[in-house]
């Protein structure tokens, strides 16, 4: 849950992050993929609120859904950032999104019977649409992608959790690898792909202390600036 501190201003992030890639497979005459459609719509599913809380902040704060509230002696409220708390017995955090708009845009999805299939794909196409570059009524191709990401995101606002939907999605040209070798061999053809354009981490020293050094595999493979 410590990822809640990543989701700060996500729809900026989307903007920066996965439309770019979206894109590039359009001027490559590709559908994105499923994944990519995924990772638009979850992020939509974060931002959308049940209600505002608290009313007057500027920047306004949001209350959002867990997609399974938690239970146990476990379940306890904690704050990720000054001023937002997640509550894991209650099924709901706190977040804000830069001036607000967007969460504003997707409210009408989190209120009882709001979001239907027609609402969703309105209101995908609605946020995509502030993105730079993209255009719902301008290009058919950003169209249908709206439309896609307003289908998946009604599953997520219909009570399918997201790691349940990722599950169901399979790639198109799926990857089958006999042996060890063959792993070894697609590990090393993907890296040499791929374009490091931000290799922002704090693989440091050990002179820097716990605060700022991570070390190991695991921390290389999932510190959250590593892009």
């Amino acid at each position: 849950l410590e990822c809640f501190f990543v989701c700060q201003n996500a729809s900026q992030k989307m903007g920066i992050r996965l439309l770019p890639s979206v894109r590039a497979a359009l001027a490559s005459n590709e559908a994105p993929s499923e994944f990519m459609i995924f990772a638009l719509a979850v992020i939509l599913r974060f931002l959308t609120p049940s209600a505002t809380s608290r009313g007057l902040e500027t920047p306004p704060v949001f209350v959002g859904r867990l997609d399974v509230p938690a239970q146990g002696a476990g379940a306890k409220d904690f704050s990720y950032v000054s001023g937002l708390s997640v509550h894991p017995s209650q099924g709901t955090y706190d977040f804000r999104d830069g001036d607000g708009i967007v969460p504003l845009l997707l409210r009408p999805l989190g209120r009882q019977g709001g979001c239907s299939s027609t609402a969703a794909a309105v209101l995908a196409g609605e946020v995509l649409s502030r993105m730079e570059g993209f255009d719902i009524r301008g290009d058919g191709a950003h169209a249908r992608i709206a439309e896609r990401v307003g289908a998946m995101l009604k599953r997520l606002l219909s009570g399918e959790d997201a790691l349940s939907l990722l599950a169901s999605l399979n790639p198109k040209q799926p990857l089958f690898l006999e042996d060890q070798r063959h792993l070894a061999e697609a590990i090393q053809q993907e890296v040499e792909a791929a374009e490091a354009i931000d290799v922002h981490t704090h693989l440091f020293s050990s002179s820097h202390g716990e605060t700022l050094m991570e070390y190991g595999i695991d921390a290389m493979l999932t510190y959250h600036y590593l892009v």
